[in-house]
């Protein structure tokens, strides 16, 4: 993800999370490239994204929001969004895994993050800590987000596990 594109739970709304895609494309596209790619003039592209009052008459037609976030590079950012506007985990299914042992290095790893995540998460709330008097809500919006990122990481490492199983209960009929 570009440096300047937050995690989606950082989004208040849908226009704000697609004005920033398009400024900060997962693609590498610049603003101007997706206005072209889409065939919206790119001053009605920006104006219809921003959020100032000024510009409060210039709508995009909702047809054309597939087609930005498409050439933005953005689905995986905007599937994010809704699941967690959902009150749940975008989980992205890993490749084919080749055997166990890759299987087990995928969930050894996923639970190592995990199990860092979860202290690191403890001290922030403890309030007796010098860290948790400190921690800020956009600090915890990005455990939140880091969450996000690993529950979806351990969905993939369970698939993993599952296919392993799958192929030998296949080679053993």
């Amino acid at each position: 993800m570009p440096q300047n594109l937050k995690a989606p739970n950082f989004y208040e709304d849908l226009a704000e999370a697609v004005h920033d895609l398009v400024k900060f494309s997962p693609g590498g596209v610049t603003a101007r490239r997706i206005a072209a790619l889409t065939s919206i003039p790119y001053s009605t592209l920006m104006n219809g994204l921003s959020g100032t009052e000024s510009n409060a008459g210039c709508k995009l037609p909702i047809e054309s929001l597939e087609a930005i976030i498409a050439a933005a590079g953005g689905e995986k950012f905007i599937a994010e969004y809704f699941a967690v506007k959902a009150g749940g985990v975008f989980v992205e299914l890993p490749s084919m895994v080749g055997d166990e042992g890759e299987a087990r290095t995928v969930v050894m790893e996923t639970m190592s993050e995990l199990g860092a995540l979860c202290r690191s998460f403890d001290h922030a709330q403890d309030k007796d800590s010098d860290g948790g008097k400190k921690v800020t809500d956009e600090e915890l919006g990005m455990f939140e987000a880091q969450a996000n990122k690993l529950m979806s990481k351990a969905k993939g490492a369970i698939v993993a596990c599952q296919r392993v199983l799958e192929r030998r209960k296949a080679g053993e009929d």
